[in-house]
């Protein structure tokens, strides 16, 4: 199956984050927690899918505002016990 140069451009994106995101998530494995440079390593994490992210609906591939797609639904289901043979 042939990839289209967008879905190489896609691809190519997602790998570039998941790399940065791995070598991140490796470096923050040797800070020792609490101390500034553990939290600069968590600010780092938070921007960097933030920045991923926001390139993702630039590029159109996922809704900028995924509370406009879906809209809330109340269903009610009522569950009556049956005696043999009768129902509610």
């Amino acid at each position: 199956m042939k990839l289209t140069d967008e879905a190489k451009r896609v691809r190519k994106l997602h790998k570039s984050y998941r790399d940065a995101r791995t070598q991140m998530k490796a470096a923050l494995a040797i800070c020792s927690p609490g101390s500034n440079t553990h939290l600069n390593h968590i600010k780092a994490l938070a921007e960097l899918d933030t920045k991923e992210r926001a390139e993702e609906i630039a590029l159109g591939l996922s809704p900028a505002n995924l509370g406009a797609l879906v809209t809330t639904a109340f269903i009610y289901i009522a569950h009556c016990p049956t005696i043999t043979g009768q129902s509610c």
